[in-house]
């Protein structure tokens, strides 16, 4: 895992956010019956993910619990925006600070699940969390489809540059 690796993932996910600009408010909190229900919740979920596994788990801070429902209800998708700023930041916190150390196993806890202990490396905690990410953006991108938009294309391979 390096930096360009992530400026990839960033790439993609930006495609799914500007995207999710042209959608209403009636749109953008659609319940659909599957995924986390709607296009809102679902990038709120992966941002979890990324706080949870990489946050908690990987760099040990005790500080990224989870929103009440009342603040989750009123976000925006600038709220959103922020927090996979937030989460970038603790990708690139980790990056640097296990640059040496991916393949060594280490034991941890999260504050989401504090009686529950994992022994991974870095490597799988950040690979995890990407993956996650990927699954709920095709989720994302049927939502597009449901709703009559046609979603772009995310696919890294096509990329050019990671400008």
């Amino acid at each position: 895992m390096n930096k360009q690796d992530y400026a990839y993932i960033k790439q993609s996910r930006q495609l799914i956010l500007e995207q999710c600009k042209d959608l209403t408010e009636a749109e953008f909190t659609q319940v659909h019956g599957f995924a986390l229900n709607s296009v809102k919740d679902t990038l709120i979920h992966m941002t979890k993910c990324y706080r949870n596994w990489v946050g908690s788990y990987l760099l040990g801070n005790s500080k990224v619990g989870d929103y009440p429902v009342e603040e989750v209800a009123k976000m925006t998708l600038a709220d959103i925006e922020k927090l996979f700023a937030l989460v970038d930041s603790y990708v690139y916190e980790a990056i640097e600070k296990y640059e040496d150390a991916m393949d060594t196993l280490m034991d941890s806890t999260s504050a989401f699940k504090a009686d529950a202990q994992i022994q991974r490396t870095p490597h799988h905690i950040l690979l995890h969390a990407f993956t996650h990410e990927f699954h709920h953006k095709g989720q994302v991108t049927a939502m597009f489809h449901l709703m009559g938009h046609k979603p772009r294309n995310t696919n890294m391979i096509e990329f050019e540059s990671i400008s």
